[in-house]
């Protein structure tokens, strides 16, 4: 089996946090994703509306669960930040 390319190298510790906000999980008990319908990205190549990088997002469908977690957790700090420093 073919190893997979890791899209995070160093997750800060919030990503992995046991005590952070789980995603939702649909009926059939998948991760939702965090799409919110706001669909761009931005300079950094990352989608104001739900957080996610671009390559998480063209990813997101051939990620594990765990993954996706760890992409979940990661999209809600950016979006945390990202209205941060709005404010």
């Amino acid at each position: 089996m073919p190893r997979r390319r890791k899209l995070w190298p160093d997750l800060p510790p919030s990503a992995t946090s046991l005590h952070a906000e789980a995603p939702g999980l649909d009926e059939q008990g998948r991760v939702q994703s965090p799409c919110t319908g706001m669909c761009s990205v931005n300079s950094r190549g990352m989608c104001p509306g739900c957080g996610r990088m671009l390559a998480e997002i063209a990813a997101w469908t051939s990620l594990s669960p765990a993954d996706q977690l760890v992409v979940c957790r990661l999209a809600q700090a950016r979006r945390s930040a990202q209205s941060e420093r709005s404010e």
